[in-house]
């Protein structure tokens, strides 16, 4: 996280100049959860008698849903990225939707009940909506006039197909789900006895646009038998297979890799011998709930989020592993006395061990982000690094970042560290990272990053009308150094906003832009190579319609 202040994001809801009690607002924020950045669910409040809400939130990027009451007419509406530096206030209008309604089917023409579907809307402006289906298959979502995505997910089979749709009035949409194939198999030990309980959770591995992977993950849970057998129902395509043995058994994770269903098909996986490694984690002598514990090892990456009581467990192959320890953004907030800094290190695994860690408060670091002639930066992303010694040599921890945020309004950054040398990454780009080293002697240490600057898009058609929802990727036309492979993008969302403007803050250099349109948007890509950025910056781009 950022400062250690807390700022208010508040606002009120209201409909025709009336306000709006009763109605939901969820608040979101964003996390690593061991693949990659995801939307992190963080808390709701329903709007006080003046339609009114308030969230006490740290420097971070956030995003709010407003939910109506059910059987409404109002539509959802979503405000993402909320880059919060300050108090921010949103006023909502209520706007009156369309309803789409439908029956979900299975094969045969089969009613499938209790199934999840999603809409997500990217244009022209960013929506969401869910509802469960009834006894009957049906569902009912209002929604704004709009293209959408639809999405379906069950308890037993999963469909990672987006069915596209224009809405403009009412509609009856009877959606159909491509004839599954059987995938089942059984789990077992070294020995061929069966493994009971054990978890598989498959994942679709089908390339759909960044935005829905990241807002709708496509998976499917299910469990093993007393014999040890699992089936569930899958469309054809790629799936990666991960297994988890039931809880106390002495047997290791495993990660199957790409697997390719086509039709009807049959899989046996083998858990090895494993070891149980259980532990807590605390913070001044009390458990800490929320903690993401990330193990790295030869073959396998796995996560765990720990329980109320700070505890948490992994079956492993014995074997040398690597580990971070990052308290949550939310779990932050209720804790007392400060804060910790981030934990790395290696663990040996021989047996069966318990690890209990009590985390520490470290040195406190204030990044001072400037941009031309001194000026404090606002809104900078910033990403911390660990390292082994101050370099990089594959190692899979330096592949995830430990520390992430934002600049405040006075341009600082805070945060704590141990004591070590660390990488810090600026706006995700490589080529601004630099090596910082904790030495442990000061109370507080600042680092002032200079010549950061700011670069503002102005996205329109050929007829000056503006275009939201397009995304923009960037990178430096010189690379630092050939350790970039070993990072990952921090992917928060980067898109022009309904106006049709994006706002960058880059180091000073010279960079290559790639504008890419929602495929929904009737407007083509395109790239500006090599734009030098010596300044703030102001840059109108023009799209032209696709072919």
């Amino acid at each position: 996280m950022s400062n250690e202040l807390f700022y208010n994001l508040s606002g009120s809801v209201a409909c025709m100049g009336l306000p709006i009690s009763g109605t939901t607002v969820r608040l979101f924020d964003y996390r690593f959860d061991g693949e990659g950045v995801v939307r992190h669910f963080v808390q709701e409040k329903m709007t006080a008698a003046k339609g009114d809400f308030t969230f006490e939130v740290k420097t971070g990027v956030y995003s709010v849903e407003i939910i109506p009451v059910e059987h409404s007419r109002f539509s959802r509406q979503s405000f993402e990225p909320v880059l919060v530096t300050g108090n921010i206030n949103l006023n909502v209008i209520l706007r009156s939707g369309s309803i789409l309604s439908g029956t979900v089917y299975g094969s045969e023409k089969r009613k499938l009940a209790a199934c999840e579907v999603t809409a997500i809307g990217p244009y022209p402006q960013i929506a969401r909506a869910m509802q469960i289906t009834d006894a009957d298959g049906r569902f009912a979502l209002s929604l704004t006039e709009g293209k959408y995505h639809l999405a379906v997910r069950g308890g037993s089979f999963l469909s990672p197909e987006f069915h596209q749709i224009e809405l403009f009035a009412d509609k009856d949409l009877d959606l159909i789900l491509p004839e599954p194939a059987s995938f089942q198999g059984d789990v077992t030990d070294q020995d061929g006895a069966p493994v009971a309980n054990a978890q598989l959770r498959i994942k679709s591995l089908a390339e759909q646009e960044k935005f829905l992977t990241r807002e709708l993950p496509m998976f499917v849970n299910c469990n093993t038998d007393e014999q040890g057998l699992f089936s569930c129902l899958l469309s054809p395509g790629s799936y990666s297979v991960s297994i988890s043995p039931p809880a106390g058994a002495s047997l290791s994770e495993k990660l199957a890799g790409q697997t390719t269903v086509q039709a009807d098909c049959r899989r046996s996986y083998v858990l090895l011998p494993g070891c149980l490694l259980s532990g807590q984690i605390f913070w001044r002598g009390t458990p800490v709930a929320g903690a993401l514990i990330t193990v790295f090892g030869a073959e396998l990456e796995s996560s765990r989020v720990t329980a109320a009581d700070g505890s948490y467990s992994f079956s492993l192959a014995p074997g040398d592993y690597q580990y971070s320890v990052v308290v949550q953004p939310d779990a932050l907030g209720l804790m007392s006395g400060g804060q910790p800094a981030p934990a790395v290190g290696s663990y040996q695994l021989k047996q069966d061990g318990r690890f209990d860690l009590e985390l520490q408060e470290g040195i406190s670091l204030c990044v001072k982000v400037y941009g031309p002639a001194k000026r404090p930066r606002p809104e900078v992303s910033l990403a911390i690094f660990a390292t082994k010694n101050g370099t990089f040599d594959g190692l899979a921890l330096c592949s995830r970042p430990i520390v992430s945020g934002l600049t405040g309004a006075d341009g600082d950054y805070r945060t704590r560290l141990l004591p070590g040398k660390y990488w810090l990454v600026l706006n995700n780009q490589f080529s601004t990272g630099r090596l910082i080293q904790i030495s442990g002697e000061n109370e507080e240490e600042i680092l002032n990053v200079d010549n950061i600057c700011l670069l503002n898009f102005d996205v329109t058609s050929d007829n000056d009308d503006p275009v939201p929802g397009c995304q923009i990727t960037f990178e430096a036309y010189a690379k630092n150094g050939e350790e970039n492979d070993l990072f990952e993008a921090l992917s928060f969302p980067l898109f022009t906003d309904k106006s049709g403007q994006c706002h960058l803050t880059l180091s000073s250099g010279i960079y290559s832009f790639h504008l890419e349109p929602n495929e929904n948007s009737p407007y083509a890509p395109r790239d500006i190579r090599q734009l030098s950025v010596m300044a703030d910056l102001n840059r109108r781009v023009r799209l032209t319609l696709k072919a």
